[in-house]
């Protein structure tokens, strides 16, 4: 179909004879409609990376200061009696992965227990903090779907 592609791949020795099995990868093109790409400090001392292309949700978390004012006898429609003094937002994510054998799953587990992971946006590469992680299974032991939420750096701090 349109949205996909493959590609073959295998090993040849110099007369061009093949001497490999033939690998044969399907490349789905609507995989990656949300893509997150995280950098993470794994336990050999050296950067991996894992691109999570399944369901990605954003949460914005508001919290405000108020202050109460005294209003006059005079007062007009718009004083305000309740004065909001400050907003702090917070940006929440939630991303999922594609659903991986067993063997890749206990290789992502280094992310989970990194103390450096970055997330790629607009090509920068951004410290993400706050993160909290998941592997859930899905119908039996062999498939499983990682789970991440984490916040994204540079909360919004406003002022009045």
């Amino acid at each position: 179909s349109a949205s996909e592609s493959k590609i073959e791949v295998f090993l040849e020795n110099v007369a061009n004879t093949q001497v490999s099995e033939k690998m044969t990868f399907t490349i789905f093109q609507g995989c990656y409609r949300n893509p997150v790409r995280f950098w993470f400090f794994n336990n050999l001392g050296g950067f991996d990376a894992i691109t999570f292309s399944g369901d990605r949700r954003h949460f914005i978390n508001t919290r405000r200061t108020t202050f109460r004012k005294d209003l006059g006898i005079t007062f007009a429609v718009q004083d305000r009696g309740l004065t909001t003094l400050g907003v702090d937002n917070s940006r929440l994510r939630e991303v999922f992965s594609e659903f991986f054998k067993k063997a890749d799953r206990e290789w992502l587990e280094e992310l989970y227990a990194s103390t450096e992971v970055y997330v790629v946006e607009n090509s920068l590469f951004l410290p993400v903090t706050g993160a909290t992680t998941r592997a859930q299974i899905i119908r039996d032991a062999e498939h499983f779907q990682m789970h991440m939420r984490y916040i994204p750096p540079n909360m919004v701090v406003q002022t009045n």
